[in-house]
């Protein structure tokens, strides 16, 4: 099964620029365009940049590189079908070939994607055939200095030309060149091993990766139990729901002169559509919202109608509806280290209670923004 998009240039950029970063996490996220396309989606630094850009994707391919080391991670989230896994799983095969990784695996929670997790999956590897000469080329210019020769030959023999077997010495070794004689066979070993396929042999870490328990992180919640998946009661038509699962329609414009024909704007990748045809709702999309009664998110369905009132669908069929003028005393944009998550504002009501609404990025945000402001500065 041929995987379209696989090989295009700012794929194939996007690699190129995370490969030549070799501090800290770079990555690159591959998202579905249709069952059998994919496309860039998102690329960056770091784990936490990286968990937000995969919040709005069902399913999608994180190809990482860590200590110029490729690994590809699977995102599963619990809106995806089986069929779809299935699919995933035989498009894995061509990126692999593609992308030539030292691990993969699979994820189905945001929040495990830390940077324990990629050590941990980090030293299930094997070691790289460019790491084995280096250290081939230290242990050759280590026995030069040991056997006291001086000379420019033996300093840069390889360990394959440098053994000698111990019969043909007229003298016993002593203790210290014997020693180092089978640490030298022992990585001649593992080399041959390399070379042919098999996994060589590595010492033991001097000291394993502790394994911190649950109790110990700091602890949030979680973004993967409060995403709750869910069929809306008010589905959303065919073309809102052809970009990225978290795209927002709504009236980017909104204009003291309505028109009263539709007009249909393409905004970017989160593929925003304005709607300004009498009647149709003025923002309708997936959003994360936080009650100020409860510390969990929870996805809804929102939509804002011509009233200017605020429609939150649940799974369960239960709906919270909010009279925008009369509700919402104001809306309080909150600073970078205020968000719990990115891209996310606070609606102060006039009970006393708050509502957090948090964007998959900053355009659909703003998008949200200018809608609540429209509903609030004109007459009931």
């Amino acid at each position: 099964m041929s995987l379209i998009g696989l090989n295009l240039p700012e794929v194939d950029y996007a690699f190129d620029k995370a490969s030549t970063e070799h501090k800290g996490i770079t990555w690159l996220i591959l998202s579905y365009l249709n069952r059998d396309a994919v496309h860039l989606a998102a690329d960056g630094v770091g784990t936490l940049e990286l968990q937000n850009n995969l919040l709005c994707h069902e399913l999608a391919f994180a190809i990482v590189r860590m200590k110029r080391k490729t690994m590809i991670v699977t995102y599963e989230s619990e809106d995806s079908t089986l069929v779809q896994k299935v699919r995933a799983n035989v498009h894995l095969r061509a990126i692999k070939e593609k992308f030539d990784p030292q691990a993969s695996a699979t994820c189905q929670c945001i929040t495990d994607l830390d940077e324990d997790f990629f050590l941990r999956l980090l030293a299930t590897t094997a070691p790289a055939l460019s790491d084995i000469a280096e250290e081939e080329n230290r242990q050759s210019y280590t026995l030069s200095e040991m056997l006291g020769t001086g000379s420019k030959n033996v300093s840069t023999l390889s360990v394959t030309q440098v053994i000698v077997p111990a019969q043909s010495f007229p003298t016993p070794l002593s203790p210290e060149k014997a020693r180092l004689m089978k640490a030298l066979e022992k990585r001649r070993q593992n080399v041959n091993k390399a070379l042919v396929g098999s996994p060589p042999e590595r010492p033991p870490p001097a000291a394993p990766l502790p394994e911190l328990p649950a109790q110990s992180l700091p602890r949030r919640p979680s973004i993967r139990e409060a995403s709750v998946s869910y069929t809306p009661i008010h589905p959303p038509t065919a073309a809102s729901r052809k970009g990225s699962i978290c795209s927002i329609s709504s009236a980017a414009s909104i204009r003291s002169d309505t028109s009263t024909t539709a007009t249909r704007r393409k905004m970017s990748t989160g593929q925003l559509f304005a709607l300004e045809t009498a009647g149709k709702p003025l923002l309708s999309g997936w959003i994360n919202v936080q009650l100020s009664t409860s510390p969990l998110w929870r996805r809804r369905w929102v939509r804002i109608d011509s009233r200017k009132q605020m429609i939150l669908d649940s799974r369960d069929g239960h709906t919270r509806t909010y009279d925008i003028p009369r509700d919402v005393r104001t809306l309080r944009e909150l600073a970078l280290d205020e968000q719990e998550l990115s891209h996310s504002v606070t609606l102060e009501m006039n009970d006393g209670t708050t509502l957090c609404c948090a964007c998959a990025d900053a355009n659909e945000l703003e998008e949200l923004r200018q809608v609540i402001l429209f509903c609030l500065s004109t007459p009931h």
